[in-house]
């Protein structure tokens, strides 16, 4: 997994679909969105059917990798390919990105990958299943980077066509089957045209080089990103927590690079509460039907307070010359997203107290709160509940732990509490930046300077920001166990899970 996540991916999903006799059974299959279960043609039905599989290409800033899952019947995991294993993962490099201009070399890059993909579907299943392909585009711009957001909405009965305003649904019940492709792609820095020129060249090669059926004119535009909701599905699933009532599901807090993300499951009521928010920002609330069971969904994903974009806004905070929270010793520049911000240590070095009221500053603890309850920065809280009731952290928040010692260093997941954070911080803010990197071998030399800094701003994000009590048990993870294999606790899995899925939709009376 790598060490900063956050929304900076091309994830490219292609679901291939056999069909299934008794696809309806609420307490025996998953499903996404909506009312009733839409079951699987009859024609397709096969005597051996060989399961579902779903592939995901995530092409990150500095490789593109795949991931080929397949599920039985009853939406469970099944081993693929011949490594005992049930999951497939390759990956190339460099990513995407790198090919700023040469559009048709950056989807060529991709080819090794697909080539995987399709050896690991069975032929007969791609050649009778029809692939639907579609892309929903949304371009936002954020600080100095651009991201571009894809996603495909195309079911065996709705297809959904339109921007970020009056999307509209088309009928679509007379096709066979059903496909979903998504995409997302932080493809920073290389501006608008080159981005664009790299997704049409995507797009052109999946069409091409593969044998599966594709219709241009499915393109859609994309408000955010579902990474936090996928995240919230992958966790729940592999712990065996869906199907249950709210108290049964985990949360989940995801540290990325550049943002932090929240999700846990929330009441009807409390759903139904949710601030509407303007044209063009992600809703809080998303809907989902698993396991048989409906959840609201509360996911937010808090731009810019990721473990390497928080840093800037903490240097942003400080009054003068110096940062409180940097290690003794350190001079120095940070740099993100090709902007530089001065790194240096105060002569007496850091200050605990000093770094948190710099810190507390950047969180925008104190922004006004036009709802009920708010977190920072004046987001909505989602009203908390039992859905929070166990929480998980992830990415930069395991790694720290990890490295830090708060965990076993061996493990790939472990219970800690946000107050071992501080007490971390409290001993290794005392350090001088050549004393930490001796003491802490284990932090990358790139973030060894700013281990004051991160260890008090965790603490700080959990107990000022996201209002956790000090003393909470929480569980920092990398990997889950699903029965005999250790999974990944990230949004691919999570993805191919919602896609896999049978469908629920309100019929009308």
């Amino acid at each position: 997994m790598a060490r900063s996540g956050g929304i900076e991916t091309l994830a490219i999903l292609l679901l291939v679909v056999s069909g299934y006799a008794s696809a309806a059974s609420a307490d025996a299959v998953l499903g996404r969105k909506g009312g009733a279960i839409v079951d699987q043609e009859p024609e397709l039905l096969e005597s051996a059917a060989p399961g579902k599989y779903a592939v995901i290409f995530d092409a990150g800033s500095t490789a593109t990798r795949v991931h080929v899952f397949r599920f039985d019947k009853k939406m469970e995991l099944v081993k693929i390919g011949d490594d005992d294993d049930v999951e497939l993962y390759a990956t190339v490099e460099p990513g995407l990105s790198s090919y700023a201009g040469r559009p048709k070399q950056a989807a060529n890059s991709m080819l090794p990958l697909l080539e995987k993909a399709k050896g690991i579907v069975p032929r007969w299943l791609m050649k009778k299943t029809p692939v639907k392909l579609g892309v929903r585009m949304f371009i936002k711009k954020l600080v100095d980077k651009c991201k571009f957001c894809l996603d495909l909405v195309y079911a065996k009965s709705e297809l959904l066509i339109g921007c970020n305003k009056n999307p509209f649904v088309t009928n679509l019940s007379h096709l066979p089957n059903r496909i979903y492709m998504q995409a997302t792609a932080g493809l920073r820095l290389i501006g608008d045209d080159k981005a664009e020129q790299i997704l049409e060249a995507v797009r052109d090669v999946v069409h091409t080089k593969s044998e599966f059926m594709y219709n241009p004119s499915w393109i859609n535009v994309l408000e955010g990103s579902q990474e936090g909701s996928y995240l919230w599905v992958a966790l729940n699933y592999l712990l065996g927590k869906l199907g249950g009532d709210i108290p049964e599901t985990v949360g989940v807090i995801d540290l990325g690079g550049g943002s932090v993300q929240m999700a846990y499951a929330i009441s009807p009521d409390a759903a139904a509460a949710a601030p509407v928010l303007p044209d063009g920002k992600d809703p809080y609330v998303t809907k989902e039907y698993l396991k048989g069971r409906d959840y609201n969904v509360y996911v937010h994903s808090y731009l810019n307070y990721g473990a390497q974009a928080s840093r800037v806004e903490i240097f942003k905070a400080k009054n003068g010359p110096f940062s409180s929270c940097m290690m003794a010793g350190f001079n120095g520049k940070y740099t993100y997203n090709g902007e530089q911000y001065d790194a240096i240590a105060p002569p007496e070095g850091p200050s605990y107290d000093k770094c948190r009221e710099d810190i507390t500053k950047a969180l925008k603890l104190s922004a006004p709160c036009e709802t009920k309850n708010c977190t920072f920065n004046g987001v909505w809280s989602g009203d908390g509940g039992a859905g929070q009731g166990q929480l998980y952290l992830t990415s930069s928040f395991y790694f720290m732990a990890s490295d830090a010692g708060l965990i076993s260093r061996k493990a790939t997941s472990g219970k800690t509490t946000p107050a071992a954070f501080k007490a971390a911080a409290e001993k290794v803010c005392q350090m001088s930046f050549e004393e930490a990197k001796v003491a802490y071998p284990r932090f990358r030399a790139s973030d060894a300077p700013y281990i004051c800094m991160d260890l008090i701003y965790q603490y700080t994000l959990l107990v000022d920001g996201f209002g956790l009590e000090p003393t909470k048990e929480i569980i920092v993870a990398e990997k889950v166990k699903h029965g005999e294999y250790l999974m990944d606790a990230s949004w691919p899995l999570g993805e191919a899970i919602e896609a896999a899925s049978p469908i629920k939709r309100h019929q009308e009376a």
